[in-house]
């Protein structure tokens, strides 16, 4: 478990005067390293006490709890409770900011009064233009401090709600949800169908009476839109467990709470100012004022209309998000089995699919904004052009003070009503991302009485029963009612018959009653689906108990069916948490018959394991998990038939030295398992049959009782009885005999196989005997767990790259190459400035008009006229530039997601090694959604603003031509600042958005083992991993936005001296300027502020948002395999039509540099020929199916199947026609029939057929749904038996020429596995067959058995002539197993047995 903390640089502002924190001088220093050099993580600086992620939590957390009380909980209330104080108070500097901003537009009055009165002295202007100056500079101070403190509400607030999401997650029980969902499902529909009815005897009734009754259609809209909320509610829902929704949730939904932060203030002082610019029009401008106002109430219902509609829109498109990344997710975790399937273009289809919904959302999304900007950018100018001309047509004079003073009252709105439909569009998208984490905060989850009942510890020494359940029933249905624990007991007791309790859930055990002994090994038997794991998950709390008593005292230890490894050392895995002690380290690895496999790994038990265990193989997964557990020292141990998954020989090990040796002697143990041959050395067996218990005893009182073991048992008993084996053997260390006896020395000699480890991904089992020398016991100890490699050898997951220096202009090329090139970008261009010159040219116009002296004899109709054209023309050009903008920035966003998405499925099985799942979906999801709604408002935004800017400058030097001289001092200094700030925020933005990546591991990794987290009780462990990892992130983001107003403060009061320069240049020349074109200058200075100030921040957020592009090219330009299909080298339809497969001389290697892990591989199998593969660890058998399915490339020779050489023609073409059944199984959420043919190629009638061929026909015929029974994430609503059987199910559809098996029948009963092996070797006599053996059981019937070592084939013939060598390497194998178990293995070898 990693938990390394990164130090930090103390933080300044907890020390800073009070004149530093209204400046933020105190970011300076970390300016200054940011223009010096990139900043890394830990030159970012500590959080603040009160800004830690576990100290919020700690105080949001309870607040939460208390609300969920209530009886419509709402989120919001407990934010409100935790962070009203600190968002409330700042509202104060807002408000005096607000009132400043509002002071500038009167002292333009009295300025432009000023410059009319010849008369006036001098000294009256220095005084307004002080004042003037003053006012900006006491604004700029008070809104950046305003500023600064709702953002910190905003990232405490996402702080607080990631850890509460991250706990939440740890409470969630995905079969719970699936069940929830698979009951509400029918519920909804009905809701439907009654609706329907009842509008259809509506209509009835009211034709019959000739009338329609408004109350009762009011009525009817009414329920249509709790219905519409609900099903929205509903959507919400169905994807609560997936990783993708809860990535989506910290990804989108909580950084658009933090957006909806920086606007909380301006809901209020907005329409404040909006209605004090108001009052002075009036006071101004008279009755005539009223008509603009009139004007603005009459686009309160379009902002209404568009409000609702652009709501609606965002919830389907974060819905619809959901979706997308819950797939993507899933083409992730099973990358290896779709490649193997050649299912990329499938996946690539479904996700296209949903793609193309979410784009066409988005469009109307884009258009609705657009709409608002349109509308609110030209209001203002509306307002002005109705107000003018009313004023004009009662026939009173316009003068410059009144035009230019109303203008900048226009303006000034403008801009209050610019941040208006954001500020509206924020809180709508805050309600949605509050509504969806509400939902996931109250989804169901474990009940909270199973969550602390085995923490108590006993002594070990007592005979009291540790387990007991008394006529317990259970279900994942979370609707029953629950009463309280005592004394770490839970005690269900129900008044409700269970048959009624029946009908409404679905119970999947029943009338449980057990008592499990302390220091007892009970086993626990039964076919397929039985409800075996079912029980264990019972016993641990994640299942629901309708009725009965369940008592459990003691601490718990488990292993799951499927192994959960972590992203960490081997060390790190086994510890999980815990101290080390190197004498029951050593003891524990060495039961679990780990020493050899650390022996080969590249950096011995510090070698890191990627995601899911990547590189190592099922065997290793499992014997590492079980070192886990065993480690852990509890008082219970719950082991889900974690022996299927290894050899024989090791399984033998690790029941004789662990489950029933010295390290678990004194303990309970529950092992679930269908190996029967140890059920005569169990104290105690359960026979589990329909989810209740069939019968128990001891192994001897079943078979007094008769129960027919027999039948059970099957050729088992016969074929694998290691339990009668001698003493003598006993005796011996299993995996330490035959070891080198020649050389033995002190010390193990480690061998450096890193490529090997990569290569086993696929089932390549370390379960064999090792070429290597074992020190004495007494000096083991203090040598396994040593580091053998320091620094980076045994690493496997690479950091995340980040560039540095400035986002470099490819980016900005791509995207505008992607968004329909330079064309469009002119286009773009032009009619911004087209837009702007309307619109200085209305202003002009103004100035001619109020001068009077340039048409001195036109009427005011005439320059009313004019004025509205030119008013019409700003209008279409606005209207075009942001139309075309969209419909680029659409193009933009649906290239570069397929872009990544194509390079990702088409990425080689290496990539997904070393690049953790969390890494991945940061781009399909946050950087995806920025590139979908941020960026390109951004980019829109700064050319816009960009262009405004411009066309002010070049008005005011045009009016006071000295102003060009101060102009360059100004533009000179706020370059300068510029610099700083630009290479420090970027560099600061790629921090924030690598630190985000390991949250979202984090995430991926808890969902995956929760369950195991909860059984070990290690959830306050994750959770502090969880708070660490968000602390990192808060960090970049609590330093990317203080440098936001570190600059906003310095740009914002260079912008004042720009009003300062300009009025004293102006004051300068009273006697030489024009009135009118003075006031024009003067009220465009007054403009440089806000546009200057949002220049800046729109190209550091655009800066910051390429960011995104650049993390997304990154991944769309990564090595892609081969191609899929080479038009030229098309094998024939009907090939392979033999089955021959030659290898020659082929040799192979992971990537360039390393060494071969194949070397000069010769070997022909024949058609329809069935070959077993052996070898040990590194031999090369995974490496060799690799390089079959060109999983990895050879180098060196050529493989050919039926005389054609595989390297000349498409994957496609290569993977359609084999087809593998691989150890690790792999479902997709869809259904069953989906799952089995997502190709849609064969009939109903021929998938009955196969299900019947693997046995389930029975379990699918009784489900109601039959083939179109949903199938969840990970598909956790079937067993691991069942899983492996549809996965079987799958290449027996396919019924290849050539089949790969690896393990496939793992985790099935012995009875099932003996139908299975009939099943194949029935069903694929006409087929080449390659079998990985890890039962040689399994292989000894084979035509031939290939013996891999070190990338050679040592031997390859018939199995009973290579038994007939003793020193061969398949003998050393079969010795291995035991006297008993090798004269079966070999009478089958010479054909005088069968394995069936």
């Amino acid at each position: 478990m990693k938990t390394e903390k990164i130090s930090h640089v103390p933080n300044k502002e907890i020390k800073a005067n009070i004149f530093s924190r209204l400046v933020f001088s105190w970011f300076t220093s970390l300016a200054k390293i940011g223009y010096k050099r990139p900043l890394i993580q830990n030159d970012l600086f500590e959080l603040r006490p009160q800004d830690f992620c576990s100290k919020i939590t700690g105080e949001l957390e309870p607040k939460w709890n208390e609300e969920k009380k209530q009886t419509k909980p709402k989120l919001i209330n407990s934010l409100k409770k935790q962070f009203k104080k600190p968002l409330y108070l700042a509202g104060i500097p807002k408000f005096f900011a607000s009132a400043c901003s509002i002071l500038n537009p009167i002292l333009l009055q009295q300025l432009i009064k000023y410059m009319s009165d010849s008369s006036a002295s001098q000294s009256t202007g220095i005084i307004l233009v002080l004042f003037l100056f003053l006012s900006g500079i006491f604004r700029t101070i008070l809104d950046n401090l305003s500023l600064d403190q709702v953002i910190k509400v905003g990232f405490r607030a996402r702080s607080g709600l990631t850890s509460l999401i991250y706990r939440k997650s740890l409470l969630i029980n995905r079969k719970i949800s699936d069940q929830q969902k698979k009951k509400q499902e029918p519920k909804k529909e009905k809701e439907e169908e009654e609706l329907k009815e009842k509008e259809l005897k509506e209509e009835e009734e009211l034709k019959e009476k000739g009338l329609k009754k408004e109350k009762e259609k009011k009525l009817t809209k009414k329920e249509r839109k709790a219905l519409a909320e609900k099903q929205n509610e509903e959507q919400i829902k169905s994807n609560l467990s997936s990783t993708g929704q809860i990535v989506n949730l910290m990804s989108g939904d909580l950084t658009k709470m933090e957006e909806t932060a920086l606007f909380f203030h301006v809901i209020w002082s907005a329409p404040l100012q909006i209605l004090v610019c108001l009052a002075l029009l009036i006071n101004l401008l008279g009755a005539a004022a009223l008509v603009g106002f009139g004007v603005l109430i009459l686009s309160f219902p379009i902002n209404r209309f568009i409000f609702k509609k652009f709501t609606k829109k965002n919830i389907l498109f974060m819905v619809q998000t959901d979706s997308r990344i819950k797939i993507i997710n899933e083409l992730l975790q099973g990358i290896r089995v779709i490649k193997f399937y050649a299912w990329e273009k499938i996946f690539k289809k479904k996700i296209l699919d949903l793609r193309d919904k979410e784009i066409s959302i988005l469009k109307k999304i884009l258009i609705l904004r657009v709409s608002f900007t349109v509308l609110y950018t030209m209001l203002p100018l509306l307002t002005a052009v109705t107000t003018f001309v009313v004023y004009g047509s009662t026939g009173k004079k316009l003068t410059a003070e009144k035009v230019f003073t109303s203008i900048a009252l226009f303006e000034l709105m403008r801009v209050q009503l610019l941040f208006l439909p954001w500020t509206i569009v924020s809180f709508s998208n805050f309600k949605v991302s509050m509504k969806r984490i509400e939902t996931f905060l109250l989804s169901p989850e474990i009940p909270e009485e199973n969550r602390e009942i085995h923490r108590q510890r006993v002594d070990p020494n007592s005979n009291e029963v540790q387990i007991t359940i008394q006529n317990g029933s259970f279900t994942y249905d979370t609707n029953n009612n629950q009463n309280n624990n005592n004394n770490n007991e839970i005690d269900i007791k129900k008044e409700i018959p269970l048959e009624e309790q029946k009908s409404q859930k679905q119970v999947l055990l029943k009338n449980i009653s057990l008592d499990f002994e302390p220091r007892k090994l009970t086993m626990i038997i039964g076919p397929v689906g039985s409800g075996k794991s079912s029980l264990l998950a019972a016993i641990l709390g994640e299942m629901v108990q309708l009725q009965g008593k369940t008592t459990i005292k003691g601490s718990i230890a488990y292993v799951s069916q499927e192994a959960w490894i972590q992203n960490g050392t081997v060390k790190e895995n086994i510890l999980f948490g815990h101290a080390l002690d190197k004498k029951r380290y050593n003891q524990v690895i060495e039961s679990c018959a780990l020493i050899p496999d650390l022996a080969v790994l590249p950096a011995g038990d510090s070698t890191e394991i990627g995601e899911k265990g990547v590189n190592i193989s099922g065997g290793q997964k499992q014997r590492i998990s079980l070192a886990r557990a065993i480690y852990s020292n509890a008082d219970i141990f719950l082991f889900d038939d974690p022996l299927s998954a290894v050899d024989s020989h090791v399984g033998r090990h690790i029941f004789d030295q662990a489950i029933l040796g010295k390290v678990l002697q004194t303990k309970t143990r529950i092992l679930v398992t269908h190996q029967l041959q140890y059920l005569p050395h169990s104290d105690f067996i359960i026979v589990i049959k329909d989810g209740e218990v069939f019968a128990k005893g001891t192994f001897e009182e079943l078979i007094h009782k008769g129960v027919d073991f027999s039948n059970l048992l099957g050729d088992q008993e016969k074929r694998v009885d290691e339990s009668e084996t001698s003493d003598d053997d006993d005796d011996d260390d299993i995996l330490d005999e035959n070891l080198n006896k020649k050389n033995k020395k002190e010390k193990i000699k480690w061998i450096d196989l890193q490529p090997e480890t990569e290569s086993d991904p696929f089932g390549d089992d370390s379960d064999v005997e090792i070429d290597i020398e074992l020190p004495p016991n007494e000096n083991r100890e203090k040598e396994v767990s040593k580091e053998k490699v320091e620094n980076k050898k045994g690493e496997l997951v690479k950091e995340e790259e980040r560039e540095f220096g400035a986002v470099a202009s490819f980016y900005y090329k791509h995207y505008i190459k992607v968004a329909g090139g330079c064309c469009i970008l002119f286009i773009v261009i032009v009619s911004g400035i087209f837009r702007e010159s309307f619109r200085v040219a209305a202003d002009y116009w103004l100035a001619i008009w109020t001068d009077g002296t340039i048409f001195h004899d036109k009427t005011d109709r005439f320059y009313i006229g004019i004025y509205v054209a030119i008013s019409c023309g700003m209008f279409l050009f606005a209207f075009i530039f942001s139309a075309i903008w969209i419909f680029a920035s659409i193009r933009a966003s649906k290239r570069i997601h397929n872009d990544l998405l194509f390079a990702i499925a088409r990425a080689p099985t290496r990539f997904f090694d070393t690049t953790p799942i969390g890494r991945i979906l940061n781009r399909f999801s946050k950087d995806v959604l920025d590139t979908d709604l941020f960026l390109s408002a951004n980019f829109e935004n700064f050319i816009s603003v960009g262009i405004s800017l411009f066309a002010i400058f070049v008005v005011i030097v045009s009016v006071a031509p000295y102003f060009l001289i101060p102009l360059v001092v100004i533009l000179y200094i706020y370059y300068k600042f510029m610099q700083y700030y630009r290479s420090t925020s970027r560099e600061i933005q790629r921090l924030q958005s690598i630190s985000r990546s390991p949250i979202y591991n984090n995430f991926s990794e808890t969902l995956t083992g929760v369950s195991t987290i909860r059984a070990f009780q290690k959830q306050k462990e994750f959770i502090e991993i969880n708070d660490s990892r968000v602390d990192e992130n808060t960090s970049a983001i609590y330093c990317n936005f203080s440098s936001n107003r570190w600059f906003g403060v310095r740009v914002e009061t260079i912008s004042s001296i720009i009003v300062l320069c300009t009025s004293i240049i102006i004051i300068a020349q009273k006697d030489k300027l024009n009135a009118s074109f003075a006031a024009l200058g003067l009220t465009y200075s007054l403009q440089v502020t806000i546009l200057l100030t949002w220049l800046v921040r729109y190209g550091a957020l655009l800066e910051q948002q390429m960011n995104s592009i650049e993390r997304c090219v990154e991944f769309s330009s990564i090595e892609s395999e081969k191609p899929e299909i080479i038009p030229q080298h098309r094998p024939p339809k009907n090939w392979p039509n033999l089955g021959k497969i030659q290898f020659n001389k082929i040799c192979m290697r992971y990537r360039e540099g390393l060494p071969s892990v194949l070397k000069k591989v010769s070997a022909t199998i024949q058609p329809q020929e069935k070959v077993g593969i052996v070898g040990r660890t590194g031999s090369g058998k995974s490496s060799l199916m690799l390089s079959l399915f060109r999983i990895v490339e050879i180098y060196k020779g050529k493989v050919e199947i039926d005389g054609i050489d595989i390297s000349q023609i498409g994957l496609k073409d290569l993977r359609d026609k084999l087809a593998i059944i691989p150890q690790d199984v792999v479902m997709f959420t869809g259904t069953v029939r989906e799952n089995l043919d997502p190709t849609k190629q064969y009939s109903d009638e021929r998938i009955w057929e196969i299900l019947e061929q693997v046995h389930l026909y029975e379990k699918f015929q009784g489900l109601e749904e039959k083939l179109e029974t949903k199938v969840t994430e990970g598909g956790d609503n079937f067993s691991a038996g069942e899983k492996q059987l549809i996965c079987l199910a799958r290449a027996l559809l396919k019924h290849p020429k050539i089949l790969v098996l690896d393990e496939a029948t793992s985790s099935i009963d012995t009875e099932t596995d003996s139908l299975i092996q009939k099943t194949i070797r029935e069903q694929f006599k006409d087929c080449t067959v390659l079998t990985i053996a890890h039962r040689l059981h399994t292989i000894m019937d084979s035509d031939r058995i290939m013996c891999l070592e070190n990338g050679k084939i040592k031997e390859f013939d018939k199995p009973s002539l290579l038994l007939r060598n003793p020193n061969g390497l398949l003998s050393q194998l079969v010795h291995k197993t035991g006297p008993k178990t090798e004269a079966h293995l070999k009478r089958i070898a010479n054909g005088e047995e069968s394995i069936l």
